[in-house]
């Protein structure tokens, strides 16, 4: 799954340290339109992808969460409704935490697109609330840049850029480097916060706890 991502500042309860908010003018140009297509990207044929950086920090008692992958399951969407499994590592033992979500595509503020380019987060699948996220930009092949917004799913500012591993390889497209900046805040000392360390891969399939 290209997201999930979308992935996923994720549906944890988490702490939060933000850096400086980038421009979000690019998140509703047209000419960017074709490159925020969120079903395209949830239907990545790599299924599993890594959030390699974002504007903020996430912990749970005081251990920030790192290592965080999100993959979407098999024959998805089921009533345009993506299921997907999100994971990360609490820095706690290296215990990874697991947790089913789904992800339900919609259209943000613009209704001249041809194409959803958000996606509600949910713990089940009928849930009405839940976290929103905004496709800022997918090469539809390695990487994927996603806005956290509010509720109303039109105001965000921070940032978390996915990556599918291909060919062995996590490395950020400069294509991708490039957008992150523009829209994610350039420059700010945090608004690059590293998630994904090469141990990652490892301790994913290590113990786990299924929260669902």
């Amino acid at each position: 799954m290209k997201l999930v991502y979308w992935f996923i500042s994720w549906y944890f309860l988490e702490g939060i340290v933000c850096s400086k908010p980038g421009d979000v003018r690019i998140d509703n140009a047209p000419e960017y339109w074709e490159s925020q297509d969120i079903k395209r990207a949830l239907g990545n044929p790599i299924r599993k992808s890594w959030l390699y950086y974002r504007t903020y920090s996430s912990e749970t008692d005081g251990f920030k969460h790192e290592c965080v992958y999100a993959e979407v399951a098999e024959n998805q969407p089921e009533a345009n409704v993506y299921k997907f499994e999100q994971g990360y590592t609490n820095g706690k033992g290296n215990k990874t935490v697991k947790q089913t979500l789904y992800a339900t595509p919609f259209t943000t503020e613009d209704s001249d697109r041809k194409t959803e380019n958000g996606m509600k987060v949910t713990a089940n699948k009928d849930q009405d609330t839940g976290k929103n996220y905004r496709l800022i930009y997918s090469n539809y092949d390695t990487c994927d840049i996603l806005r956290v917004l509010d509720k109303s799913k039109v105001y965000g500012v921070e940032c978390e850029l996915y990556l599918h591993e291909k060919n062995g390889k996590m490395e950020v497209p400069k294509s991708c480097e490039s957008i992150y900046g523009l829209a994610c805040g350039r420059g700010h000392t945090l608004y690059k916060q590293q998630v994904y360390h090469d141990y990652c891969k490892g301790a994913a399939e290590g113990p786990s706890k299924h929260l669902l």
